[in-house]
């Protein structure tokens, strides 16, 4: 069964800049989509940086985050210094700790 009263929507935003062109710092947001504000907008419930350790990383254009087992799974960069050359990546993993 769907249970229609716990939906949320997840989004991978750049907190500054452009990253159609390039990588760019990001931060991952959860909103409540059961709720709707005044303007159209949704209750945002979590964003990464709001606790104190900084955004989530460089993102890469069009890779949205997964949502699996309860799990958001999202995939960000490693850039060479002062340059857009990808040296690695890294799969980072939200939930809630059990």
């Amino acid at each position: 069964a769907i249970d229609v009263n716990t939906a949320i929507v997840w989004g991978i935003y750049a907190k500054y800049g452009d990253s159609n062109k390039s990588f760019a710092d990001s931060q991952l947001v959860a909103y409540d989509a059961t709720t709707i504000l005044p303007g159209g907008k949704l209750r945002r419930l979590f964003r990464t940086g709001d606790d104190n350790r900084g955004g989530l990383g460089l993102m890469g254009k069009m890779i949205p985050p997964v949502v699996a087992n309860g799990l958001v799974y999202v995939m960000i960069y490693r850039l060479a210094p002062g340059t857009d050359r990808v040296i690695g990546s890294q799969l980072k993993v939200y939930g809630l700790k059990s």
